[in-house]
C-alpha cells in the first residue's frame, strides 16, 4: 500500500455539505485509507477516496484557461445517451469546475476550430479499482467493470501522454449522465485536481489556498 503522508477525504452525504477529513501521518493515512475504499456510497452520496498532485502545476490550467478552455476525453460511456450526448453533458457539468469562472471543456468533436492545447482532462467512467493513473494518459482505454450499486471514476489532467494530477472517486449508480450526485462528485474531483496552489510550494506558502 503505499504511504501516503497527508491525505484529504472529501466526502457529501444526502445533505449534499462536504465535510473534509484531512490526516497527517502514516498510521492515520492508511487507516483512512483503508475506510474509505472501502466505503460504498449510499442514497445520493459520493466520495472522492484519493487524489495526486504529483506533476501539478497550476500554470496547466491558467494556459489552458487563455485558450479558451480544455479538452475532454471520455474513453468510456456507459450511458444510453450517445457518446456525442454524454460529451456534451460532462462538458457542461464541468464548466467552470477548476476555477468558478469561465473554464469550458470541449470534446474532440466539439472543440473550436484551430483549438491547440497539450492539456486534456480524461474523464474514465465505470473505471475498475485497479484503474492505473499512471498510464490512463498514455492509453485511456483502461478496462471498465459495471457495479449495480456504485459507479467508480478516475479523473486525469494530462499533459501530452504525461500524468499531472488524479484523482479517484465513487458515486451511487446514476441512471443518466446529468443526475446531481454525478455533477457533484464530477464537478469535486476537476477542483481538487486543478487547484489554485502549487503542491510544490513549502507549506508556509501553501497556508493561504488552503481551507
Amino acid at each position: 500500500m503505499r504511504q501516503i503522508l497527508e491525505r484529504e477525504i472529501v466526502m457529501t452525504g444526502l445533505r449534499d455539505q462536504p465535510v473534509k477529513a484531512r490526516a497527517i501521518g502514516l498510521l492515520a493515512g492508511v487507516l483512512l485509507t483503508v475506510l474509505a475504499g472501502c466505503a460504498a456510497p449510499a442514497g445520493s452520496g459520493w466520495v472522492i477516496y484519493n487524489h495526486r498532485l504529483d506533476a501539478y502545476d497550476p500554470q496547466a490550467r491558467n494556459y489552458a484557461a487563455s485558450r479558451g478552455g480544455m479538452l475532454l476525453e471520455l474513453p468510456n460511456n456507459p450511458f444510453a445517451a450517445s457518446d456525442q450526448e454524454l460529451g456534451a453533458v460532462i462538458a457542461d457539468i464541468l464548466y467552470g469546475a477548476p476555477s468558478g469562472q469561465d473554464f469550458p471543456f470541449y470534446t474532440e468533436a466539439e472543440k473550436p476550430y484551430g483549438y491547440t492545447s497539450p492539456y486534456r482532462l480524461v474523464v474514465l467512467l465505470d473505471a475498475t479499482p485497479g484503474a492505473k493513473s499512471e498510464i490512463v494518459c498514455r492509453d485511456p482505454g483502461q478496462p471498465v467493470a459495471t457495479d449495480p450499486q456504485q459507479m467508480r471514476v478516475l479523473m486525469a489532467l494530462c499533459i501530452g501522454d504525461r500524468l499531472m494530477s488524479t484523482a479517484s472517486g465513487a458515486v451511487a449508480r446514476p441512471d443518466r449522465p446529468r443526475s446531481l450526485p454525478l455533477s457533484n462528485l464530477l464537478r469535486r474531483m476537476a477542483y481538487v485536481i486543478m487547484p489554485h496552489h502549487d503542491p510544490n510550494q513549502d507549506d508556509s506558502r501553501r497556508a493561504n489556498w488552503l481551507d
